[in-house]
């Protein structure tokens, strides 16, 4: 979850070549597999686990350990 630029920049070319093969969609841009398969960018969906987990933490429904 914590990567560089280049780590998560790699994470999404596999995501956008898998999104390629299962669909076998070689003609859209990425943003229209995404859109079409119903998932977020990479990014994006750190970015939402991290804020799930601070929403846990701050309603006090989070395990004990964090």
């Amino acid at each position: 979850m914590f990567c560089g630029r280049n780590a998560l920049k790699s994470k999404e070319n596999i995501q956008e070549r898998a999104l390629r093969l299962s669909y076998h969609d070689y003609v859209s841009t990425y943003d229209e597999l995404l859109k079409k398969s119903g998932f977020d960018k990479v990014h994006h969906s750190h970015i939402k686990k991290v804020a799930l987990e601070m929403f846990k933490v701050m309603n006090n429904i989070s395990p004990t350990i964090i």
